[in-house]
């Protein structure tokens, strides 16, 4: 409630993001059904804004154990990771929350998200995420369910799984988009994960090189496959 994601796009990314709070991000959203992920997107409760940090300052001191802190882990080596931990401390700390980064070498942070030993003592992560395909279901299979490669706090809920089961087997595209954002509302209400920003693909090249993927499809192809002369 307190983050402000605009401010994280523009000062962190310098502009090559854009606020998000879904884990599906609007790029992925069926083209058939843009309307109906839309209007979910924009009734989702505001974030960054002054009467959301008064709210969440309310909420704050009416938890009993508020004041115990919260430990985040960040790469050691990645200065945005640490930089977007810093401005998460910050805002928790406007509402009365304590943060405190554990900084992680990039070898126990690749083990933190498969072995959970790894998490001991640890409350939360840090982390670039991605869609293997632009599809609103893709990363669903990672945090729902009880075998959820990301279901670290075995969050269940019968009805998020049972939206999500439908708009698997659903191919009309605006039943399927109705099954996914009333699953959606739910599981962004109980912070399965908090969603910051969702990021541009960067791409340089110069005028007497052309054809790298412009997109993320860059990670399924072979290096430089694609590249040739001006054209």
């Amino acid at each position: 409630m307190a983050i402000d994601r605009s401010a994280i796009a523009a000062k962190v990314y310098n502009g090559a993001a854009s606020p998000n709070e879904t884990l599906t991000p609007p790029t992925a959203w069926d083209p058939q059904a843009v309307s109906i992920y839309k209007q979910a997107y924009d009734a989702l409760p505001a974030t960054g804004t002054a009467s959301a940090i008064a709210a969440a300052k309310a909420i704050v001191a009416s938890q009993p154990g508020a004041t115990k802190p919260i430990v985040l882990a960040v790469m050691a080596s990645d200065q945005r990771e640490l930089e977007l931990g810093s401005i998460v401390q910050q805002a928790a700390s406007e509402i009365g929350l304590t943060i405190k980064l554990k900084p992680m070498q990039p070898m126990d942070m690749s083990n933190f998200f498969y072995i959970p030993s790894y998490r001991k003592g640890i409350d939360s992560g840090v982390t670039l995420g991605f869609l293997d395909i632009p599809d609103p279901l893709d990363y669903t299979s990672y945090f729902f369910g009880p075998a959820a490669l990301f279901n670290w706090i075995n969050y269940s809920n019968p009805q998020v799984e049972k939206d999500i089961n439908l708009a698997r087997e659903t191919y009309d595209p605006a039943k399927r988009a109705s099954y996914i954002v009333a699953a959606q509302t739910i599981y962004n209400h109980d912070l399965v994960a908090i969603p910051l920003t969702s990021d541009d693909v960067i791409l340089f090249m110069n005028n007497r090189i052309s054809g790298a993927p412009s997109s993320f499809a860059y990670i399924y192809l072979p290096s430089l496959a694609m590249i040739g002369g001006t054209h």
